[in-house]
């Protein structure tokens, strides 16, 4: 119970520095100022892109970014936790037919299982098991880089803070990340894979404990901080919301706003 309540306390504390969902953005906003989902948000606010179109391409975002229509990539960047927690909300409320089959089609490759491009290769931690692949990596961050900051981030949040330790899905040992070419301006995401009910790190049965997976940028040079930093920034950023879907706080009926849910991420990038 004091780590939840400490969770809700350290959430309350940043409701006044990250915004709730930003509506879609005004006409003035020149596009090099909007980031690819709120391209694809303003498209369909104005008129000139269907719903589900619109989930399409933000799939395709997460999955498969070369297939993007030129005037929704963007380099600004953006986190995609909450957006694809959205688009997989909104897809399982859409009626089966073709719209639905081709999100779905689109978003398998983003999961966190799916492989790298190139050879497969694989490193532990006492937290973590990162899959990756090393030539394709960006040259000023080692795989040894990305396993110390994710480390860093759980001694930092778990060990330190107290938080849960976010559950894991049957037949995992260690949380796992898959370190994966992603568009210009996505940091990283964080998915829910499978709904364990009772997070075991907890003295209490949330009974809505959410296991998840992370996908991480396998370059992070073009962002506005240099890639440590921006490496650091993200997996504290994401690693939070891996805490979160443990918790069952994104997924469960007590859902917060998303002033919560960001703010607590974006706090943590600080810490």
């Amino acid at each position: 119970m004091l780590a939840r309540i400490a969770l809700v306390a350290t959430l309350f504390a940043s409701l006044s520095m990250v915004p709730a969902e930003a509506a879609p953005a005004p006409a003035a906003v020149p596009p090099g100022e909007l980031s690819t989902p709120e391209l694809l948000n303003r498209a369909v606010a104005r008129g000139r892109l269907d719903r589900p179109t619109a989930d399409r391409y933000l799939a395709l975002a997460f999955s498969d970014h070369r297939r993007l229509p030129d005037r929704f990539v963007s380099d600004v960047p953006w986190d995609g936790t909450f957006p694809l927690l959205q688009l997989r909300e909104r897809l399982a409320r859409m009626p089966p037919g073709q719209s639905r089959a081709a999100i779905r089609q689109a978003l398998d490759p983003a999961m966190c299982f799916g492989e790298p491009d190139g050879p497969d290769e694989d490193s532990t931690s006492p937290y973590f098991h990162v899959h990756y692949d090393s030539t394709t990596l960006d040259p000023s961050l080692t795989i040894g880089a990305y396993v110390e900051s994710l480390d860093t981030t759980w001694e930092t949040e778990v060990v330190d803070f107290g938080w849960a330790a976010p559950p894991l899905a049957p037949s995992f040992t260690k949380y796992p990340v898959l370190i994966n070419e992603l568009m210009p301006g996505l940091y990283g995401f964080v998915a829910s894979t499978f709904g364990v009910g009772n997070n075991p790190s907890t003295p209490w049965n949330e009974g809505d404990a959410q296991a998840s997976c992370m996908v991480l940028n396998e370059d992070y040079t073009g962002f506005p901080s240099p890639p440590q930093a921006s490496l650091n920034a993200t997996t504290a950023h994401e690693f939070n919301h891996s805490i979160q879907f443990g918790y069952g706080a994104l997924t469960g009926p007590n859902r917060p706003d998303a002033a919560f849910i960001e703010g607590g991420a974006t706090w943590m990038e600080d810490e």
